[in-house]
C-alpha cells in the first residue's frame, strides 16, 4: 500500500495538487489547489486522463486491505483449535452493569456460524448481550450451575430452608429436593414452573402469549364445578391469550391440557400414552378433555356474555411424543410439554435428557428465569 500512495504522489498529486477524491469523482473542493477561476472544461479533461489511474489505485488500495485482513485474522488463530460443532442453543458470557468484573453467563440461541472468522449471530435474551460474539465467549457455566444445584440438592442442609421467593410463591429446598433424579416433582415445583413460563411470555414479544394454571385448577373443577373456579381468572381473559396450558394431577400421574385458542383445539399431552391400554387411555383422556370442554364453555360466557360455540372446537389425544421410561419423570415431562408448547416448538427432548433437564429446571427456579 505504500508504494501505491508513493507512486500517486510522485505521478499525479505533485502535478495536479488533486486528492484521489476529486480525481475519481471529477469534483473541486474548497481546498483545491487549483485556481478555481480555471476553465472548467479544461479541468475534467485533466481529469478525465488521469481518471483510469486514480481507479487502479483505488482498486490496488483496496486488494491491500483484504490481504491485510487475512493476515490479521490468521495471526489471531494462531494457536486456536478449529471451532467444535455448534449447538443451536449455547451459553454466552456476559458483564453484567452491576458487577464489571464479574461475567455471567446466558443461554442463547444461535443463527449463523462463521467458522473462519469463529464468530456466531445470535438471538439476544439479554439486554448486556451482542448479536455478533466471538466462539470464545462460548463456555457452559458449569461450576455455577454444579455449585448452586448442588446446594439446593444437597439433603444434609435444612430442607425447610426457603431457597427461592417469587410469584407469591416459597420455594424450599424440600421442594426442589423434588427434582433430583428418582423422585417424584411436587405441586408446588410445578405451579412456580408455569409461572416462569408466563414471565417468559410477558417479556419475550416474539412468543405466543400464554396463560398457565396452577395444578389447583382441575381438582377444584372436578370437586365443585366451575362455581369453584370462577375466580381463578378474575384478572385475566384468557380467551385474549393463544395458548393456554393446564397441568393434571390424577391418580398419582402429571399430564397436561394445551388449549389452542384462534386454532380452537383442545389437545391432551400424557407421556405414558404409548404404555398404556387404548381403552384405558380414551376413557381417562376423554373424561379429561369434557371437563376442561365445558370449562371453557363456562368461562367464556362468564367473560364475554355468548355462548361458546363448542360444536366447532376440536378435542384431541396425542400419542406420538416423548414418553417416560419410568415411573417418576411424569412432572418433568408435562412442564416440558407446556414450555415448548408456549414457545411453539416441537418436543425435542427424550427421556435419555431428562436427569440433565432435572438440573436445569432446579436451576431456571433458583434463577427465576427460563433458559
Amino acid at each position: 500500500m505504500n508504494y501505491a500512495l508513493i507512486a500517486y504522489n510522485n505521478s499525479v498529486h505533485s502535478v495536479s495538487k488533486l486528492t484521489p477524491f476529486e480525481l475519481l469523482y471529477g469534483h473541486l473542493n474548497s481546498k483545491s489547489m487549483l485556481d478555481l477561476d480555471l476553465d472548467y472544461t479544461l479541468a475534467n479533461n485533466y481529469l478525465s486522463q488521469h481518471k483510469d489511474k486514480v481507479k487502479a489505485l483505488y482498486t490496488r488500495i483496496s486488494d491491500q486491505f483484504v490481504e491485510h485482513k487475512e493476515k490479521v485474522l490468521e495471526k489471531r488463530n494462531e494457536g486456536r483449535a478449529d471451532p467444535p460443532e455448534i449447538p443451536p442453543e449455547i451459553f454466552v458470557k456476559t458483564v453484567q452493569r452491576q458487577s464489571k468484573t464479574k461475567p455471567k453467563y446466558n443461554k442463547e440461541e444461535v443463527k449463523e456460524v462463521n467458522p473462519e472468522l469463529k464468530t456466531a449471530l445470535i438471538i439476544p435474551r439479554h439486554h448486556n448481550t451482542k448479536e455478533k460474539i466471538h466462539l470464545t465467549n462460548i463456555k457452559p457455566p458449569r461450576k455455577y450451575y454444579e455449585t448452586a444445584v448442588d446446594h439446593a440438592w444437597d439433603d444434609t442442609l435444612d430442607k425447610s430452608e426457603m431457597l427461592v421467593h417469587k410469584f407469591g410463591l416459597r420455594i424450599t429446598r424440600d421442594n426442589l429436593l423434588s427434582l433430583k433424579p428418582g423422585n417424584w416433582v411436587d405441586d408446588m415445583v410445578v405451579n412456580f414452573y408455569m409461572e416462569l413460563i408466563d414471565l417468559r411470555s410477558r417479556e419475550n414479544p416474539t412468543l405466543p402469549t400464554s396463560f398457565c394454571f396452577n395444578s389447583f385448577l382441575y381438582p377444584s373443577l372436578v370437586a365443585g364445578g366451575y362455581d369453584r373456579v370462577r375466580m381463578f381468572t378474575r384478572r385475566s381473559n384468557i380467551f385474549e391469550k393463544s395458548i393456554i396450558c393446564i397441568p393434571i394431577f390424577q391418580s398419582n400421574h402429571w399430564t397436561l391440557i394445551v388449549v389452542k385458542v384462534k386454532e380452537k383445539q383442545i389437545i391432551y399431552l400424557d407421556s405414558l400414552s404409548e404404555k398404556k391400554d387404548s381403552k384405558i387411555l380414551v376413557r381417562e383422556s376423554t373424561t379429561i378433555l369434557d371437563n376442561i370442554h365445558s370449562y371453557l364453555a363456562y368461562e367464556y360466557l362468564e367473560k364475554t356474555g355468548v355462548l361458546l360455540d363448542s360444536e366447532n372446537w376440536e378435542t384431541i389425544g396425542i400419542r406420538s411424543i416423548p414418553q417416560q421410561s419410568n415411573s417418576d419423570d411424569c412432572g418433568v415431562f408435562m412442564c416440558q410439554f407446556a414450555k415448548y408448547s408456549t414457545q411453539a416448538k416441537p418436543f425435542s427432548f427424550t427421556s435419555d435428557q431428562i436427569p440433565n433437564i432435572r438440573g436445569q429446571m432446579c436451576l431456571e427456579i433458583l434463577t427465576g428465569f427460563l433458559r
